[in-house]
């Protein structure tokens, strides 16, 4: 999912995800500038949030494990690995909830069984199966209210509520009607949505606008470097057959230098001899 931060110095940073690589890019952008690569082996899905000042993020690599990372450190952690080749783990999404950061995901398996879960992205022994089922979409809302956080589960006719540290159950009245994040899991289209509060109302249009204007802007970059970097080829082209050309000739000097010094040696020979034939006469 592409994201877009505000950091502390004014600038703006885009994380999003293209061609299987995780990119960076800063903005406003200046001549020449280009996406910083984080990862190249992103299988297409990124979740990222901005949490107590750091920005972590997760995404499922080649293998099918779930990285987890923060942009200030460079080094990242494998936090989920399938233990067997029917199960995987698909669209892990980060969420903070009463103050702590959590990891979502789903748990699928090849009999097309699924489980959500919710676990701490830094210790694996904190986590729980909230969800266990086989049909259709799953629907995910988060709710904030009167400082309390809460959850509803949506799938097919079931529906499961939570609140506090997810462990507890709570009517439709105690929370407002205001959704803070939707999370959609379809096995049977492999759809996924979300709605993020900070790409909702009003600077989300602009946060939009602003990732696609840094995006076109490097994609002019981007052209006109390989405009560049063609005519750089074509003249090394052209560079290359004047070198040889020019090769070409130093060889046809060379040859005929050494024809003529050849002949050089010829005739000092012939002069040698009648040399020698003439002092001989002269003798006699």
């Amino acid at each position: 999912m592409n994201a877009v931060y505000d950091l502390a110095d004014g600038r703006k940073l885009m994380m999003y995800v293209e061609n299987n690589r995780i990119l960076l890019l800063f903005t406003p952008m200046r001549p020449g500038h280009m996406p910083f690569v984080r990862h190249n082996d992103c299988l297409g899905y990124l979740s990222s949030l901005a949490w107590r000042g750091r920005i972590y993020y997760v995404y499922e690599n080649f293998t099918r494990q779930i990285i987890f990372g923060c942009l200030d450190d460079p080094h990242t952690q494998v936090i989920l690995s399938p233990l067997a080749q029917n199960q995987w783990f698909e669209r892990p999404v980060l969420h903070e909830a009463g103050g702590n950061l959590y990891l979502f995901y789903i748990r699928c398996f090849d009999d097309e069984k699924r489980s959500f879960y919710m676990r701490s992205p830094w210790d694996g022994d904190l986590e729980k199966c909230l969800w266990h089922g086989e049909e259709g979409p799953l629907y995910v809302n988060w709710y904030h209210h009167n400082h309390k956080d809460y959850m509803e589960l949506e799938s097919g006719h079931e529906s499961q509520s939570f609140s506090g540290n997810f462990d507890e159950n709570f009517a439709d009245s105690d929370r407002g009607n205001e959704i803070v994040r939707t999370f959609v899991w379809n096995i049977e289209e492999k759809s996924y949505e979300i709605i993020d509060e900070n790409f909702g109302g009003v600077g989300a249009d602009q946060n939009g606008k602003e990732l696609l204007n840094a995006k076109e802007l490097w994609q002019r970059e981007k052209e006109s470097l390989e405009h560049a970097l063609a005519k750089v080829r074509e003249e090394r082209e052209t560079l290359k057959k004047l070198c040889s050309q020019k090769d070409a000739m130093l060889e046809s000097a060379r040859a005929q230098y050494d024809q003529l010094a050849q002949t050089a040696r010829e005739l000092q020979k012939i002069g040698r001899q009648w040399r020698d034939k003439y002092m001989e006469k002269k003798k006699n």
